[in-house]
C-alpha cells in the first residue's frame, strides 16, 4: 500500500499499474474464497 500511496501523492504514472495489480489480487482472492467457502474439512499433515 505504501507504493500506491506514494504514487498517488507524487502523481506518478505507475499509479495505474498499482491499481490494476491490487484489483486483480482482490478479485482473485474473492474468487478463491467463494469457490472454497463450503469446504469444511481441515488440512491434515499429509496435505
Amino acid at each position: 500500500m505504501v507504493p500506491l500511496l506514494y504514487s498517488f501523492i507524487t502523481k506518478d504514472a505507475a499509479l495505474y499499474a498499482y491499481d490494476k495489480a491490487i484489483f486483480i489480487t482482490v478479485i482473485s482472492g474473492l474468487a478463491m474464497t467463494l469457490v472454497s467457502r463450503k469446504r469444511s474439512r481441515e488440512l491434515q499433515v499429509r496435505d
